[in-house]
């Protein structure tokens, strides 16, 4: 089957199994579809199935804790809850990531299954 193969890719039960992870690595922001020069560290920390902490800066001046629905940011200034809309963009992107998305099908691999093997119409894969 095709979901197997993918997941196999990807590591296996391995991947499927994963406890955690700690992720370091710089980012960088773009305005109007163009780099903006400011780069940064950052440090990322997740537990399944919902717990996340993600820390900027090389000194981790800034961090955005995350646990089930809710999310923060911890500065200098102390603790405050995250605007809805940054949580809201949180929260659908670890909802539709790969690895929930895989899960998801394999328990239940009806309906998912069958919309994402469609193929996509002429008009979508044009080529010049």
């Amino acid at each position: 089957m095709l979901l197997d193969s993918m997941v196999k890719a990807l590591g296996g039960a391995a991947w499927l199994n994963l406890p955690g992870y700690e992720l370091i690595g710089r980012t960088s922001g773009f305005y109007q579809g163009k780099p903006t020069g400011e780069i940064t560290d950052f440090f990322d920390y997740y537990a399944p199935p919902d717990k996340e902490r993600v820390e900027f800066g090389k000194k981790r001046q800034v961090a955005q804790i995350f646990v089930g629905n809710e999310g923060w940011e911890v500065t200098y200034r102390g603790k405050r809850a995250l605007p809805k809309d940054q949580l809201d963009d949180y929260l659908r992107r670890r909802d539709h990531s790969v690895g929930v998305v895989v899960r998801s099908w394999l328990k239940d691999p009806g309906p998912s299954l069958s919309m994402a093997a469609r193929r996509p119409s002429s008009a979508t894969w044009r080529t010049r």
